[in-house]
């Protein structure tokens, strides 16, 4: 079995030097295994668990891998920044959509886009269904 923060270790491990982490780096941006910087107004990944690990035969454990992309300007208001959205979903689709192991696997449940509260941004949201194997 491994913790949960190993698990967030191996998921920062794949996603560091690869083409999305390298795109988000090249607008000031990170990765993040906690918190995000409290309005870092930069391009950044998160990757946070949602839930502890479910036992049994395998182990699974649900975590969001988020990526934080700021608005764009029109006509003085902040607008969601599409073509960006549009292109770092892809990348993080490209890495992240299935990953096979052998003692583990993962891949993208679902991708919504939201509006970040109190932000001129958007997160895209990778929910991930990470499964150790036994």
């Amino acid at each position: 079995m491994k913790s949960v923060t190993e698990i967030q270790d191996i998921l920062y491990s794949i996603l560091d030097g690869s083409d999305l982490h390298r795109e988000i780096q090249s607008r000031g941006g990170a990765i993040y295994t906690d918190e995000r910087p409290m309005n870092s107004g930069k391009e950044d990944i998160t990757i946070l668990p949602l839930d502890g690990l479910v036992g049994g035969d395998t182990q699974e454990l649900v975590l969001n891998i988020n990526i934080y992309v700021r608005d764009i300007p029109r006509d003085n208001q902040m607008i969601i920044d599409k073509p960006r959205i549009r292109h770092l979903s892809r990348l993080a689709i490209s890495l992240l959509e299935e990953y096979v192991m052998s003692d583990y696997q993962f891949h993208i449940e679902k991708q919504p886009v939201f509006k970040v509260d109190g932000a001129d941004e958007h997160c895209i949201n990778n929910r991930i269904l990470f499964t150790l194997l036994k």
